[in-house]
């Protein structure tokens, strides 16, 4: 444990960050959902078209490159995350036994 540390409002503050960057997840995953399925739609409906061909290749493409932004984007708020809890594993009394300690 760290002296000199205001150990309620760092707690406060690692919560807030925690609840934040689950928020975010929460988000990103919402629109990913949201936008594969509307790829999904857009393939289904110029799938049997004439001159539709590529649609399907470019619904690919844009899928992939959606799904490697939201992949490194969840990659990133894990690891805000494992800072924010590090932090408090730094600065937490030695006798802290969690939420669930009597």
């Amino acid at each position: 444990m760290l002296t000199g540390v205001d150990l309620e409002a760092e707690w406060k503050d690692i919560k807030e960050r925690i609840k934040n960057e689950n928020d975010l997840i929460h988000q990103r995953m919402s629109w990913f959902s949201t936008f594969q399925g509307l790829l999904f739609g857009a393939v289904a409906f110029a799938w049997e078209k004439a001159g539709a061909k590529l649609i399907p290749f470019i619904a690919c493409g844009v899928g992939i490159l959606v799904s490697i932004s939201v992949g490194l984007s969840l990659y990133r708020a894990n690891l805000a995350i494992d800072r924010a809890t590090a932090r408090w594993d730094e600065i937490k009394p030695a006798d802290y036994r969690g939420l669930d300690s009597e």
